[in-house]
This record gives structure tokens, C-alpha cells and sequence, in this order.
């Protein structure tokens, strides 16, 4: 067997906790916050304690002239420093406590751009505290929705930390405390981005955050399904079907409608978020032929767009899909995908390519139909070569690679009479110098191909006089490369007997010029 579907090598990224940040350093943050040196709360306390003997709207105006100060004031931020800022979430004056987890939703939001160390660090000292347990307390009582807001987000960025820091946040009764307010408008959405965070790390996790929400769950997006259409619940939804073994069944049906009609939406985000939960289903047969028909146009709709998420996420599903269904790829083929990739090829960028030659080498390695008559037929092939001859990128020139294999194995010979030259064969070059150094399997494919083009081209050698694809395998450097690799220990046995049998056709010459 030639030809060969194959995974992606590089593993489909994981949808976690995005950062909203702002333009300001960490440095203007804290020179612009409130400040909770000891002293400075000590004063700000009996200052508020003397104002609240005053009319209100004299206290407005002397409770801006102590903001204003405290904002002068100079903040160094150090583990002692954002200890006083958890002493003061744990205060009983109202001020002191919304100013204080103010600051920490700014200092969270930083901490990205100040390094990894240091937000990891953060969130550590965040969990280690009593800081969430209060800061839950604080949430379900009648206070300012902004201040439940900076507590949400909070909990929206220490959920993408680690996988200790999500166990820990799960201990702390996170899911159970936010729940409740899960089908409220204005809560509804950072709850669902803490929930997602939660379910992406393992299946043990996903599982334990999925049994304690779903019932809630399955309550907003059945009873309230055009409510339920926000980014963030499909993220949660979507992160629920990633890892094997897949929710039970019952439990998919639902999340397969949910999805479905978020893949219609005209939110690329919402429909790139929905294609991705998907893809996970599609890993599994038993939902492959249930999903089929419905994700087609939804294909097609998503190349066309030009959205680069989007076709990327598009791309991955229909590989998915292929690697358990041979007869989707003529399905694909007979909707027009091809041709519309045809069409887009001179416009596609780094980041789209690897993906699509992995679904496009899937396609062609199915046999369906004329896929690989298609592509050499068209502007789509040249691009092909290009990309395997020149791509600084590895993965690119691989699955680039993988195309141009399987397409020369589905082939026939009169076909591939017409299509080879040194361009090809300087792709074997390129192909076979990169698969050698790494941990390719597509090395073992292309020593195959290349022994069906040398029998190729001993057939057509009574034109010649001589096996013309032998000499495009010379002057591309490729003969010299294999003698180097056979040398080599590391090979395994299958490729050393590959390259022996190539070598079979220099002797073969060696031993005609010694007779004549």
C-alpha cells in the first residue's frame, strides 16, 4: 500500500482562559491604584468613619479627594504588598474591600506581561488564602454588580492556571457557589469561560466539572437556546467533548443540537468555538455518520469565508472526519472543496498551510474518485512543490510532503509520465533530508514512491534508451543522500531494504557497462 492517512503531528490546541488586557504597564497600574499600605488603610478607615457623620454629598467629594491621594501614592508590588491586599478582601468595611479586589483584578490582569513566574506565583498565593472563599462570600451577597464583575474575573484567570491551581479551585467551591447564577444575563457569561477553564485540563476533571454543572446546563441551552448563543458557553460545551471516553450519549445529543445550530451563527468566534466540539465528536466513529451530512455546508461555508480561525478549525474537523469515513472525502470532492481550495491556494498563509495539506494528503489517500487528477491538474500542484521547496517550516514541508505522496501513489502512469520533473525529484530531496533527521514516518512512503517511479521509469526506458527518472534522481542530489543514509545505524530495517532496493538499479548499470 502507497499511499497512507495520517494524524496531524502537531496536537490541536487547547481552548482555554483568554487575558483581557489593557495598554498600561504594571508599574502605571499600581501607581494609579488604590494604595493599602497599613498605615494609608488605617487613615482611609477613620477618615470614612468621620465622613459617614457628614451629609452625602459632602462625602462624595471628600471620598474623591482620598481615592485621589491613595492613587498618588507609589506601589511596589511584592508578596508582602498582595498579602495586604487579601487582608483587606477579608475586611468588614465595604470600601476597603472593593478597592482591594480592584486592585487584585488589576494586578491579575498584568501579571501576564511581568512573566509566567510571576502569574503562577500569584495565583498560588491567591489559592493558598482564604482570598476565593471570601471573595465567593462576598459574590452572593447584595453588593455593586461591578464588584462581582472584578470577582469574576479574577476567577476567570486563575482557572486557566495549572492543573494543581484548577483542582484546588474546584476544592475551594467554585462550581457550586457560581452555579446559581449561571442563568443570569449578567453573570451567565464569565461563569461558563470559569467552567470551560475547569473542564480543559483531563478528563478526570472534565468529567467531575460536567457532573456537577449539567443539569443547569442542559437547562439553558434547551430551554433557552438562542440565550444560550455566547462564545463562551459554546468554549464550555465545546471543552466538554474534547477527551475520550465522550460524555454519555444522551448527554451528546443534546450537545450536538446546541452545536449544530452555534455553527450557523454569523460569529465566526461562536462558530469556530462549535466546529472545534465537533471535531472532538468526530474523533469518536459511533458520531461520524450522525454528523456528516449536517457539518458539509457548514465546510464549504467556513473555506469560503477567508476567516483564518475559522478555516483552520474547519480543516481540523474535516480531517478528523476523513480518518473514520473514506466515503466523506468523495463527498467533499463532489460539494466543490476541492475547487475551492484551488481557488484560495496562491492566498493561504503559514498558519493555514500544515493544516490543510494534512486534510488535503487524508482526502487523496481515501481513493475516492479523481482527487489526485485534480490537484495536478491545477495551480494547487505548483503551489505544492513550492511549499516543499522553500518553507523554512518543517511541518509545512511534511504534510506538503504527504500530498505529493499520496497524490503520485493514486495516480496512473500515464499521468505520472506527464507530471514528473526535477522539481519533484527536489522534493523527494527535501522531504527525505527532513524525515531523516525527525521522527517522520513519511520517510518509509517516499523511499516506496520513489521505487514506483524507477519501475515507471524502466518501463518507458525503451524510448529513451535509458531510465530518465533515474537521472532526475541523480542530478537532484537524492542518490548521494540515500548512499549517506544506509550508513547510518539509526534507520529501521524497512527503509535500510527501500534504499537497497533503489541502489539495485545503479548496479544494474554498474553490471551492463561491464558487459558491454
Amino acid at each position: 500500500m502507497l499511499f497512507k492517512k495520517h494524524k496531524l503531528k502537531t496536537s490541536k490546541n487547547k481552548i482555554k482562559g483568554m487575558y483581557r488586557k489593557s495598554s498600561q504597564s504594571l508599574t502605571d497600574v499600581c501607581n494609579n491604584s488604590y494604595s493599602i499600605h497599613s498605615t494609608l488603610r488605617q487613615n482611609k478607615r477613620r477618615q470614612l468613619l468621620e465622613l459617614k457623620r457628614k451629609n452625602n454629598e459632602k462625602e462624595e467629594e471628600e471620598i474623591k479627594k482620598i481615592n485621589l491621594k491613595s492613587e498618588e501614592t507609589y506601589f511596589n508590588v511584592n508578596d508582602k504588598q498582595i498579602q495586604l491586599l487579601f487582608n483587606g478582601i477579608q475586611s468588614d468595611n465595604y470600601e476597603i474591600i472593593i478597592q482591594s479586589i480592584k486592585m487584585l483584578k488589576e494586578i491579575v490582569k498584568k501579571a501576564p506581561e511581568v512573566s509566567n513566574e510571576f502569574e503562577t506565583r500569584l495565583f498560588d498565593m491567591i489559592l493558598m488564602t482564604i482570598t476565593i472563599p471570601r471573595m465567593l462570600q462576598i459574590f452572593q451577597k447584595a453588593i455593586d454588580n461591578e464588584v462581582k464583575m472584578n470577582i469574576l474575573y479574577i476567577l476567570v484567570n486563575v482557572s486557566s492556571g495549572n492543573t494543581q491551581q484548577i483542582i484546588k479551585m474546584i476544592q475551594l467551591g467554585v462550581i457550586e457557589q457560581l452555579l446559581p447564577f449561571m442563568l443570569t444575563n449578567q453573570f451567565k457569561r464569565d461563569i461558563c469561560w470559569v467552567f470551560a477553564n475547569l473542564a480543559s485540563e483531563n478528563v478526570k476533571l472534565r468529567d467531575e466539572v460536567m457532573n456537577r454543572i449539567i443539569n443547569v446546563l442542559l437547562c439553558l441551552i434547551r430551554d433557552n437556546t438562542e440565550q444560550a448563543m455566547f462564545v463562551e458557553c459554546t468554549r464550555l460545551i465545546s471543552n466538554l467533548c474534547s477527551f475520550t471516553p465522550k460524555p454519555s450519549y444522551s448527554i451528546v445529543t443534546h450537545f450536538i443540537e446546541y452545536l449544530i445550530h452555534a455553527a450557523t451563527m454569523n460569529d465566526s468566534t461562536i462558530v469556530s468555538q462549535a466546529l472545534l466540539g465537533l471535531d472532538y465528536l468526530c474523533e469518536e466513529s459511533i458520531y461520524c455518520q450522525e454528523l456528516k451530512q449536517p457539518l458539509l455546508p457548514l465546510f464549504i461555508k467556513g473555506i469560503k469565508s477567508g476567516n483564518e480561525e475559522l478555516m483552520i478549525v474547519v480543516l481540523q474537523c474535516i480531517g478528523t472526519l476523513i480518518l473514520n469515513d473514506n466515503t466523506f472525502a468523495q463527498e467533499l470532492v463532489n460539494n466543490g472543496f476541492i475547487n475551492e481550495i484551488i481557488t484560495i491556494s496562491d492566498y493561504i498563509t503559514d498558519k493555514i498551510t500544515p493544516i490543510l495539506m494534512y486534510c488535503l494528503a487524508n482526502i487523496v489517500a481515501c481513493k475516492q474518485g479523481n482527487v489526485g487528477l485534480l490537484i495536478v491538474n491545477s495551480k494547487l500542484f505548483k503551489n505544492i512543490l513550492v511549499e516543499i521547496n522553500t518553507s523554512p517550516n518543517h511541518d509545512i514541508v511534511i504534510e506538503a510532503g504527504w500530498v505529493l505522496i499520496n497524490v503520485l501513489a493514486v495516480i496512473d502512469e500515464d499521468v505520472m509520465n506527464k507530471i514528473l520533473n526535477i522539481d519533484i525529484f527536489d522534493s523527494f530531496y527535501r522531504i527525505l533530508s527532513i524525515s531523516y533527521s525527525g521522527t517522520y514516518d513519511i520517510l518509509f512512503y517516499t523511499l516506496k514512491i520513489i521505487i514506483k517511479i524507477l519501475e515507471v521509469g524502466e518501463k518507458e526506458s525503451h524510448f529513451h534508451g535509458f531510465n530518465c527518472y533515474q537521472t532526475m534522481l541523480e542530478e537532484s542530489n537524492c542518490v548521494g543522500l540515500l548512499d549517506g543514509m544506509k550508513e547510518d545505524c539509526i534507520l529501521s530495517v524497512e527503509n535500510q531494504e527501500l534504499i537497497a532496493e533503489i541502489e539495485k538499479y545503479w548496479e544494474d548499470d554498474n553490471n551492463q557497462m561491464e558487459l558491454n
